[in-house]
């Protein structure tokens, strides 16, 4: 290997405010230092490392050094923002990147006859590939650089995609080689080869997308790689020339139907060319196109903060940023088109081929006996589908990525645009679905368009989203008149009414209490819909409109209408049958019970925390728990994260920082265990108590043994230390490193200059002195140097989702339960018609059945606190007790604050000419439409009263705003989804 050459005395120079100028040359000067000790140390290591220990001991002194030396040095300049300072002498990178480069290429590891006792370690290529790319990152061109920057620039990058294919080739052909291999061995050489093959492809393929991102941009045109890279994408594409944000760029891609116009690769197909599709190929992966993906953006926001052309991202604008036609289409559209499709594939997988009724739905009262265990599949395995293998899940977790690094760094305004920009994309494709179709609308707005606002809750000051649009959506299923449309929109408009803006909540109510109450409430049979409906309007809208008189009258007015209405006509009430006094006495203490036996009950919500589950996969690989059981579960999670077992998952991190998450959630996990069995409820006491106990009981409890993970990881440390002291006097090239260990005072903290930021529990695993504590200082027994203590700083990507994994907006839910009822006469006709390929009887009917007996009430209105809700109309032999609304869920009010029309009189002006006999039958049926208006009236107020009850019940332990409904609306069917495009 050829060591870097430096041939002229190292100068910086450096452009920027003074009382940063002395920090940033001090560490440049111990870069180029380090940089000359680090060569000297790999040219001696050849001769030395020559047996499996001393490989061992040369790999770790080796990433200690790098660690220590360089990626220490580079994690803080990239935390720092980049428009504080403009780097002018960038050689000492560049020949820091090179000596890398080489270092790597040197590997002959991944040779089939090379000695695996002489590779390097994972650990070292996992800190020297991060080195990498935090240079590439801070070198990164920009409109101040010089054109003379942007050939260097683009000519290491060339080296390093050499450098990376190459190992890409070799671990390709040599784990084929190894597969074919037969050996009844696992712990066997080929056996032990092919893990390391695969940990280190798997390394690899963290940094491709960063790679192939930034080799987008900054590779001459002429080597065609983003065409390339976009044909990978999109075969059916075209290009034009066209002025571009980046100047060298010329070409405009854009999507066509034309096999003329179409780019067809074997125009610039060469030897250079070819070897491009290796690395671009990977593009095909969903994560790596993630990866490719967060970078790709982060590049165009960066120039354009610099440009002079002042862009704004917006759809008129695309064609000045090359690909972000194709790529924003592609990641929007056809994503989502794609995980619908999957979607019903899965839904397909395993019906019942005996069931043929569509309706038949979850909250069904035989759905389970119909089903059968075998053929169900449960909400909390589509749940678990959705957040683990949807595309367009991992698109927003990636955009909130994205904008958690780059809103640090100021021009909000550009992260917004952007994020508008998908969002308009993605909403302008959702409304070319059917609204009756319920099943693609329950997964878009009960689960995609959820999780969005999940993701961006901790930034609300990003304000993308086009409430408008989403709203039309919502109003579109409840115009359907369909029962699973409609409890879709309910649903959502539940779920997401505290992050709707105050403007939109006054139009939805509006419109909600004008033109779909009605709807809501009478021209429907299902009683699940009145229940939704009363939900939103008990729990959400009446409590976020208090401060709005308008607003809080128009339930109050509805409600009002309602009961005056029945006080009207409480004569028609005396004269109905009896049988129908029943079912109305009846369904008042049921009046919250669906489809039968169904109820949804309102229970404390255990909060998901990403270090438990993290921990849990780990720990039990083969258990077959769903991650992510409902949508509440992701409200504070980041399933991409959860999936690559805590390790970050836009660009590659040294091995250790993944190593120290999982201890960290190892221990968090093991201490939430010892709580005496206490219940979590997510609540931020409970959220404090365990911060506590986190920081401060390894003090009291240090007796016991228990340790903190900061001592773990501090012994790391001083292992590293120690095992060069030994080295020191052993290993001529060893004294080298262990003087470097030893000197701190070189090692200058600029943590201090940098703006303080809210620390996930990995960043509190290597920087200590941030605002809210650390583990590392709640150790007294642990005393470690103050410098010694800021040389590892965290990742800076890692602190962006604080927020994210420690918010616990949703405490409570609303979750389905089955209320147990004598119905195994109906169940046994249904399994009999089964045999015969039908349904009939009571499972087939989805309007409300007849109230069993079971669940009749004698004494109804006896309770006294409910006596209160009803009025006592005697005639004759006959009592009825009138429900009446109660009106303390709207607070204090004037009596003569609303006006109400009066009820009159049928007009029999148009029946003037009608005969006796007709005008008989006219006024029979008039009388059943009114008792039957009377009955429903009496069902909607009897069914507000119970939600109020509800609500009182639980109003002094939660928050309306914490509230949330986890209910699944979808059929167990085989029909496919019809998606109109």
């Amino acid at each position: 290997m050829d060591p870097a050459v430096h041939t002229q005395p190292y100068e910086c120079e450096l452009e920027t405010v003074h009382q940063d100028k002395f920090l940033i040359e001090k560490y440049e000067t111990q870069l180029f230092q380090s940089l000359n000790k680090f060569i000297s140390f790999i040219d001696n290591a050849d001769q030395l490392a020559s047996t499996k220990e001393q490989n061992t001991k040369f790999c770790k002194s080796s990433s200690n050094f790098l660690r220590l030396k360089l990626l220490t040095v580079l994690r803080q300049w990239c935390g720092c923002p980049q428009n504080n300072y403009t780097l002018s002498n960038r050689d000492i990178l560049i020949q820091w990147w090179v000596t890398l480069l080489n270092f790597l290429s040197s590997d002959t590891s991944l040779q089939m006859d090379a000695a695996f006792q002489s590779s390097l370690s994972i650990e070292l290529t996992s800190v020297c590939l991060e080195c990498v790319s935090r240079i590439m990152t801070i070198l990164i061109i920009l409109p101040i650089h010089p054109w003379r920057d942007m050939e260097i620039y683009s000519h290491h990058l060339l080296l390093t995609i050499h450098c990376i294919t190459n190992k890409l080739v070799l671990i390709s052909k040599n784990t084929k080689q190894l597969n074919r291999t037969e050996t009844d061995d696992k712990s066997s050489i080929n056996d032990k080869k092919l893990q390391y093959l695969n940990k280190y492809s798997s390394l690899l393929r963290s940094f491709i997308g960063k790679l192939n991102a930034y080799a987008f941009f900054y590779l001459p045109e002429e080597l065609h790689f983003d065409t390339i890279l976009l044909l990978t994408v999109s075969p059916q594409i075209s290009s034009s020339i066209q002025t571009c944000l980046f100047s060298w760029k010329r070409r405009h891609y854009k999507f066509t139907d034309d096999q003329e116009q179409m780019i067809r690769p074997d125009v610039f197909e060469d030897k250079d060319t070819k070897f491009f599709r290796i690395i671009v190929s990977y593009i095909k992966n969903d994560m790596i196109l993630m990866s490719f993906y967060w970078h790709y953006w982060y590049i165009i926001l960066q120039f354009m903060k610099l440009s002079d052309l002042n862009l704004a991202i917006e759809k008129s604008t695309l064609p000045y940023i090359p690909g972000s036609e194709i790529l924003l289409t592609h990641v929007t559209s056809r994503f989502l088109n794609s995980d619908l499709n999957k979607y019903t594939r899965v839904i397909k997988q395993t019906p019942n081929p005996r069931i043929a009724n569509d309706n038949v739905t979850e909250s069904h009262p035989n759905f389970r006996a119909l089903n059968g265990n075998n053929a169900f599949i449960t909400s909390e395995r589509i749940n678990d589908y959705v957040f683990s293998n949807f595309k367009t899940i991992k698109l927003w977790e990636c955009l909130r990525s994205l904008s958690g690094c780059i809103v640090k760094e100021g021009h909000p305004e550009y992260l917004e645009n952007m994020l508008s920009l998908h969002e308009s994309s993605l909403v302008d494709y959702v409304s070319t679905i059917s609204a009756y179709d319920y099943v693609a609308a329950n997964v878009i707005y009960n689960k995609i368009f959820q999780f969005i606002i999940f993701q961006f809750e901790s930034l609300p000051f990003l304000k993308f989203i086009r409430w408008k649009s989403w709203y039309n959506g919502l109003s579109s299923l409840l115009k359907t008149k369909n029962v699973n449309s409609q409890t879709i929109s309910l649903l959502c408009f539940f779920n997401v009414w505290t992050h709707v803006p105050l403007e939109e909540r006054d139009e939805i109510v509006k419109t909600l209490l004008n033109d779909f109450w009605t709807s809501l409430t009478f021209d429907n049979e299902f009683p699940l819909i009145r229940i939704l409906f009363m939900k939103l309007l008990v729990f959400k809208i009446i409590p976020s409109s208090q401060d709005s008189t308008l607003l809080r009258s128009l339930p109050y007015g509805r409600i009002k209408e309602l009961y005056e209405e029945l006080l009207v006509n409480k004569e028609i009430l005396v004269e109905m049958q009896e049988h129908c006094l029943t079912d109305m006495t009846v369904h008042r203490k049921n009046a919250l019970v669906f489809n039968g036996n169904s109820h949804l009950m309102m229970i404390p919500r255990k909060p998901n925390i990403e270090d438990q589950l993290v921990y849990k996969i780990n720990y039990d690989k083969k258990s077959k728990t769903e991650k992510f059981p409902s949508v509440s579960s992701v409200a504070n999670t980041r399933p991409n994260v959860i999936l690559k077992n805590g390790k970050y998952v836009y660009d590659v991190l040294d091995e250790m920082a993944s190593k120290a998450a999982f201890l960290l959630a190892e221990k968090r996990t093991r201490l939430n265990s010892k709580k005496n069995h206490k219940t979590v409820d997510g609540s931020e006491e409970d959220q404090d108590d365990e911060d506590a106990e986190i920081n401060g009981t390894y003090k009291k409890k240090s007796k016991e043994g228990i340790t903190s993970l900061s001592a773990t990881f501090n012994s790391w440390i001083s292992k590293f230390s120690t095992t060069s002291e030994e080295s020191q006097k052993k290993k001529e090239y060893e004294n080298i490193l262990d003087s470097d260990l030893a000197y701190e005072e070189d090692v200058v903290d600029i943590s201090k200059d940098t703006p303080k930021r809210l620390s996930s529990n990995i960043e509190k695993l290597f920087k200590h002195g941030n605002n809210s504590g650390s583990i590392v200082s709640s150790n007294s027994s642990i005393k470690l140097y103050k410098k010694r203590e800021n040389i590892l700083v965290g990742p800076p990507e890692l602190k962006y989702s604080n927020e994210i994994k420690e918010s616990n907006s949703i405490t409570t839910i609303f979750k389905l339960v089955f209320i147990q009822t004598n119905r195994k006469v109906i169940e046994k006709i249904d399994l009999a018609n089964m045999k015969w390929g039908t349904i009939h009887g009571g499972s087939k009917y989805m309007k409300p059945l007849p109230v069993p007996k079971d669940l009749t009430i004698s004494n109804v209105g006896s309770d006294e606190n409910e006596a209160r809700n009803f009025v006592a109309v005697d005639d004759k032999d006959l009592n009825i007790d009138l429900p009446v609304p109660d009106f303390s869920i709207f607070g204090k009010r004037k009596e003569d604050e609303y006006e109400f029309p009066t009820m009159g009189d049928p007009r029999l002006e148009d029946l003037e000419d009608i005969g006796e006999k007709e005008m008989i039958i006219w006024k029979r049926n008039q009388e059943m439409k009114l008792k039957t208006r009377m009955q429903k009236i009496c069902v909607v107020i009897e069914t507000f009263n119970a939600t109020v009850r509800e609500y009182f019940e639980f109003s002094n332990r939660l928050d309306h705003d914490s509230i949330f409904i986890d209910f699944e609306v979808r059929k167990s069917s085989s029909n496919s989804i019809n998606i109109k495009v």
